[in-house]
């Protein structure tokens, strides 16, 4: 199985490439996507996977879930060798988020489909405010309730290669380092993908 979309985080993009496979081969399970599942010979998940990774609203839920405990049991034993503290609660917020997402597309990107302009108008899907809401989160529960949130707004449509990477990019720095290159930091990625349609259209 190869995947086009190539992440930018050091999570996906080196260390744990498998972990990326796994994560689509997790997602694809617990998708309505039959031939897709038939094809990549992929045993649908039970539907109470996505349920309850849906119905929880905190972090310390979602660790408590079926779906989560699938996902992260089945990562390449690297990230369970591997002793930083917010992998686990980074794997949790993608399981979150990638649970609210009915529909996959491999082209464009998380941001990109944020700032999408809403046929017909000048206003992107979702709002510059709640655009900096989810720049401006100040940790894990912040973070994915706002992305919990733009997910419904983008009708749970998206890139689930992008978003995944972005929460692993996301993690990275907030719990190291920023990259000194601005066009490498997450907030500023983001702003360049979600004003993308706008400065076409200028």
């Amino acid at each position: 199985m190869k995947l086009e979309y190539k992440p930018q985080s050091q999570l996906f993009k080196s260390v744990s490439w498998d972990a990326f496979h796994t994560l689509f081969r997790w997602w694809i399970a617990m998708s309505d996507d039959e031939v897709t599942q038939a094809e990549l010979n992929i045993r649908p998940a039970p539907t109470v996977f996505r349920a309850q990774l849906k119905r929880a609203a905190r972090l310390d839920d979602v660790y408590l879930t079926q779906g989560f405990s699938a996902l992260w049991q089945a990562l390449p034993s690297e990230i369970h060798a591997n002793r930083k503290p917010w992998l686990m609660p980074c794997f949790a917020v993608i399981a979150k988020s990638l649970s609210l997402v009915r529909s996959h597309h491999e082209h464009g990107s998380f941001a990109r489909d944020l700032g999408h302009l809403e046929e017909g108008t000048d206003k992107p899907v979702v709002s510059e405010l709640r655009f900096q809401n989810l720049q401006a989160a100040k940790n894990e529960q912040e973070f994915v309730t706002q992305l919990s949130r733009l997910l419904a707004q983008l009708k749970h449509k998206t890139n689930i290669l992008s978003l995944a990477d972005d929460i692993a990019c996301w993690f990275e720095e907030h719990y190291h380092q920023a990259p000194r290159r601005a066009d490498k930091r997450i907030a500023v990625r983001w702003a360049m993908d979600y004003y993308k349609d706008a400065a076409s259209k200028a």
